[in-house]
């Protein structure tokens, strides 16, 4: 599970920095807005990811039906990405909020760090909902999406393809 992890964690930040090079070229390459890079470059990522954590993270040799694994797919990451991400963000910056003020008052020690105290507290809130989300993709990709198919075998035990 731990080489699983990682190499998901490393399709991740593949997608992520791929994603932020869609969205520059959509907007100072082609003349994109913002919103409409954001969501093409989103778009494209979410099929490159679910290709990525189909052969490299989860090892899925085949598909029996493509268009309902993608669906899955699609499904549990808006689910981790819109919904558990938003709980979490707003948890942070509203509910819990020492995690914030904490990254606020260490700042006090970094050079040319003298930015707002909503800044740290926006910026803690998402990386710690991003770190959740993460762990939520993960859980829902390996339980829900891509799970491993098990059938007997002919000595009347359990293996799985």
């Amino acid at each position: 599970m731990p080489q699983k992890f990682a190499r998901f964690a490393v399709v991740g930040v593949f997608n992520t920095l791929f994603s932020i090079l869609l969205f520059n070229v959509f907007i100072f390459s082609l003349g994109m807005g913002a919103l409409s890079a954001n969501y093409l470059a989103t778009l494209i990522t979410i099929v490159i990811s679910f290709f990525l954590n189909a052969k490299f993270v989860f090892k899925q040799a085949k598909f029996e039906n493509l268009h309902s694994t993608f669906m899955k797919f699609f499904i549990a990451t808006l689910v981790t990405q819109f919904v558990i991400q938003q709980i979490v963000l707003l948890f942070f910056l509203d509910v819990f909020k020492a995690p914030g003020h904490l990254a606020y008052s260490l700042s006090g020690h970094l050079p040319a760090a003298h930015f707002s105290r909503l800044f740290y507290s926006a910026n803690t809130a998402k990386i710690l909902a991003v770190g959740v989300s993460l762990l939520a993709n993960f859980a829902a990709y390996e339980k829900f999406v891509f799970v491993e198919k098990t059938q007997p075998a002919k000595d009347g035990g359990d293996y799985t393809e």
